[in-house]
């Protein structure tokens, strides 16, 4: 008689322990994956504003020297009025009176 092989009778769906295990370290590292590029994410989020804050400081910096410059530049620019001539009236002489 011929001996047939028996072979152990398991569900089609049958994992190995060694299955589970690997498995469960794929899912594991991708998770981790996951997760370091969502934290380079807001890295980069986090930076790219700090950036454009300080930009927006510069910026405003420059213009308020711009302003700071321009405002000293009319003062110096502006002619002054001399003592006695209030809003630059010319005064008229006894001569220029007399003639």
């Amino acid at each position: 008689m011929e001996e047939k092989k028996k072979l152990p009778s398991f569900p089609s769906n049958y994992v190995t322990l060694q299955q589970l295990q690997e498995r469960r370290l794929k899912e594991q590292e991708q998770r981790q994956k996951e997760k370091d590029e969502e934290e380079e994410r807001r890295r980069k989020l986090l930076e790219e504003q700090r950036l454009k804050e300080e930009q927006e400081i510069d910026r405003q910096k420059e213009d308020e020297k711009r302003k700071l410059y321009e405002t000293q530049k009319l003062k110096r620019s502006k002619p002054k009025t001399p003592v006695g001539r209030i809003g630059g009236t010319p005064k008229i002489s006894r001569r220029e009176n007399a003639g």
